[in-house]
């Protein structure tokens, strides 16, 4: 069975010599094969290892059963894979998941996936191949450069707002636009220093 999914109709008649088993076993993405009934059928060592999982744990047993999740969670994906039963190809973005080993420890995943028809002699989908890709660091960076992002854009509105208060009071004692000039100016050096000693003292 697994040679007939690991194959592909339309190769050159060259291709018959190829070994697929070989090549997605040795290929560095992570690769998974399910049924109709989403079962799995295969998954290469790069998928193993990005899910910390040995293969007799998961091999024919149903995508849930191998990795529960929330119910609204596990129908969503259910949806994209029933979409690729069609004939579509699907992403799923960002998933989120709570990896349990066996030794009872935890540790949070953040998957990328694409899953690709792929059609049996009948013209039907016989099988959904899932491509896999890690992205947990790339997702924990992210969220660190939204965080400074939200945290500038909060420094940079206050800033706003003070400059802002210091016009409004350089203003009110101004007979002309020079005196306001200098007032501003000099209420501006003035929290220069301030802020400069703060600094110095690490805001002791």
């Amino acid at each position: 069975m697994l040679e007939m999914v690991l194959t592909h109709k339309g190769l050159p008649p060259e291709a018959v010599y190829l070994n697929f088993r070989k090549l997605l076993d040795n290929i560095p993405s992570a690769y998974m094969v399910m049924d109709r009934n989403l079962h799995i059928v295969y998954a290469n060592p790069a998928y193993m290892q990005t899910v910390e999982r040995n293969l007799s744990e998961i091999l024919g047993k149903h995508i849930f059963a191998s990795f529960p999740d929330t119910e609204e969670r596990m129908q969503t994906v259910e949806a994209k894979f029933l979409e690729t039963l069609k004939g579509e190809i699907t992403r799923l973005e960002r998933q989120y998941f709570l990896l349990t080993r066996s030794d009872g420890s935890t540790s949070e995943k953040c998957w990328q996936c694409v899953q690709t028809p792929y059609y049996g002699a009948d013209g039907e989908v016989a099988y959904i191949i899932q491509n896999a890709e890690d992205i947990t660091d790339a997702e924990a960076l992210r969220k660190k450069n939204l965080m400074i992002a939200a945290e500038l854009d909060h420094r940079v509105k206050n800033l706003f707002s003070v400059v802002q208060a210091v016009a409004s009071l350089a203003g009110q004692g101004s007979r002309d636009i020079d005196e306001f000039r200098e007032q501003f100016s000099s209420r501006l050096n003035a929290m220069s220093r301030t802020y400069s000693a703060l600094s110095n003292t690490n805001w002791d």
